[in-house]
């Protein structure tokens, strides 16, 4: 058992972080009211500390169909952000743990930028999305932008240790609904919330238990190859992008049979990628890290903060590369990790214990599928997402994927030291052609 870790009761916490407001109409919330991060938020911190050039950053834009004063942006944008409590935390080192303060809500001016070209606009993204994370107190950054006298969206940027990706698209719907309808009125979840279940779990019997499932995934993991031996030395700087899309027959296909067969697209995808990459390298055993959502119940999905964890997914071709055994592989790791989803696995792999009894833990890849398949109650706004030009993994597969887009994005990141951008079109295509023989497979 951890030491208990005094903190206030989850209820308590929600009535006044929901119902405590001051004379002024803001947000308030006790004076210097603190909880330990949670460990995903942790390794997060320790990463933004320790590799400068690899910016944690989720960065996006809402790009409007309709016209908005920069005026009426900033007013729907204040609203949706001044209730919720991560927009007034600061983070704080005590005694070598990490904590997350809560503090009221300070309103900060949001600038309005006028790009005389798209390729001008993008610049300045990739110049901010390089710059050092400020772990302390600039942690979120948002501004008013047009091109060429175009239209005015929004854009914005958040530390990954406040925000995650679902996060980001709860607050541009907010955004959008509230610029229909400005009376709305906006409620958050308080994320300081999760954080209090996370410090009683430690304490519970359900942590035990999941550490006994951990520690036999620990045992798994290190008898599996490195797709990339020594990558966390090379040179992160070598990055680069490759954004290709599918066609609308392929979204359709991949859509129609994953309702068939009672499957997230994301697992057959990265079932086909896995086969591929294990043909590429020579690779038999290994793993992906894989994010998944982590958010449990209504009041969490309304909820701004970062939940999202990515644990390693294993893939054994050792005894079979029959595709359908591994997307039931891969669908069985999926429940068994949302089962066990608040361990702090990530702070134990990375630890000189894990590395003593297991060996050294080394990220190979990472594979996102970020989906939203319903319509937004309001489309006023696409969604518009940008990566950093650095990363600390030889390659990382993003893929996004809307209901209101016909097509799926694939972006790859990868380091030149290991990948030809000819591969890179090849895997690509690769991918397709495996997931449509899925298809056609399907249909016999």
């Amino acid at each position: 058992m951890r030491p208990k870790r005094f903190s206030p009761t989850i209820k308590g916490l929600v009535i006044t972080m929901q119902n405590l407001r001051d004379r002024s109409g803001e947000l308030g919330c006790p004076s210097r009211y603190k909880l330990p991060i949670c460990d995903e938020q942790n390794y997060i911190f320790n990463v933004n500390e320790a590799i400068h050039s690899i910016p944690l950053k989720i960065s996006y834009s809402l790009v409007f169909s309709e016209s908005f004063s920069p005026e009426e942006l900033i007013c729907a944008i204040e609203k949706c952000i001044e209730t919720a409590d991560i927009f007034g935390a600061q983070f704080q080192v005590n005694d070598g743990r990490s904590y997350m303060e809560f503090l009221p809500y300070q309103k900060r001016d949001i600038a309005v930028i006028d790009f005389s070209s798209r390729d001008e606009y993008q610049m300045y993204c990739r110049v901010a999305m390089a710059e050092k994370i400020n772990n302390r107190d600039k942690l979120y950054n948002i501004f008013i932008y047009s091109i060429a006298g175009s239209l005015y969206h929004i854009h914005l940027c958040f530390n990954h240790i406040v925000f995650d990706a679902i996060s980001g698209l709860l607050l541009g719907d907010k955004i959008q609904n509230v610029l229909y309808n400005k009376n709305e009125e906006i409620v958050w979840h308080p994320y300081a919330a999760f954080l209090e279940k996370i410090n009683h779990y430690y304490d519970s019997e359900k942590y035990l238990h999941d550490k006994e499932f951990w520690d036999m995934r620990f045992d798994e993991i290190s008898h599996c190859q490195h797709l990339f031996p020594e990558v966390i030395d090379l040179n992160e700087s070598a990055t680069k992008t490759m954004i290709l899309q599918t066609s609308k027959a392929f979204k359709t296909a991949l859509l129609s049979y994953c309702s068939d067969h009672t499957i997230s697209p994301h697992v057959a995808i990265v079932a086909v990628l896995a086969r591929i990459i294990s043909i590429k390298t020579g690779c038999k055993r290994f793993y992906f890290e894989i994010p998944i959502g982590n958010r449990s119940g209504n009041d969490e999905k309304n909820s701004l903060g970062t939940y999202e964890i990515s644990p390693p997914f294993i893939f054994d071709f050792t005894t079979t590369d029959n595709i359908f055994d591994l997307i039931k592989s891969v669908k069985k790791q999926s429940v068994d990790y949302y089962k066990h989803k608040n361990y702090d696995w990530n702070t134990k792999i990375f630890s000189e214990p894990y590395e003593k009894k297991y060996g050294r833990y080394i990220p190979q890849f990472c594979f996102s599928y970020f989906c939203e398949n319903r319509k937004p109650p309001v489309p006023y706004a696409t969604y518009h997402y940008y990566h950093s030009d650095s990363d600390y993994l030889p390659m990382t597969l993003h893929i996004a994927d809307f209901l209101d887009w016909q097509t799926m994005t694939f972006s790859y990141m990868y380091w030149s030291t290991c990948f030809t951008d000819d591969e890179i079109a090849t895997i690509h295509k690769q991918v397709v052609a495996g997931l449509t023989e899925l298809f056609s497979e399907n249909r016999k």
